[in-house]
């Protein structure tokens, strides 16, 4: 996936280790598109782990674009490119339980 994602012009904002909200993991901007994701459950102890995808910031009523929930252990991964999904007021990670590790890949049209 990394040599599409280069293709596109893709970036990538990496979150490790999350077990609280994250608003505005990627800041607004008109033309920001999250074009996909890759997720795994990371805690020390496994467990279940939920976390969504929000347009916006997470306290103020963002908008749930992608929710994710992963088993112990568990990874998963989405591919939204290469027109993605809009998210103009930017991209924040809402926890729902557990810990995980997500890589938001977006661009910016």
């Amino acid at each position: 996936m990394s040599t599409y994602v280069q293709t596109i012009g893709a970036s990538v904002d990496a979150n490790v280790g999350i077990a609280a909200d994250v608003d505005a993991a990627i800041a607004a901007d008109d033309g920001l598109r999250l074009v996909g994701f890759a997720a795994r459950e990371s805690a020390a102890v496994a467990a279940v782990a939920a976390f969504v995808i929000v347009h916006g910031a997470t306290a103020v009523g963002g908008t749930s674009v992608v929710p994710v929930e992963l088993a112990a252990n568990a990874s998963t991964s989405e591919w939204f490119g290469p027109e993605g999904i809009a998210c103009p007021s930017g991209i924040s990670i809402d926890i729902q339980s557990g810990t995980v590790d997500v890589d938001l890949f977006y661009k910016i049209v």
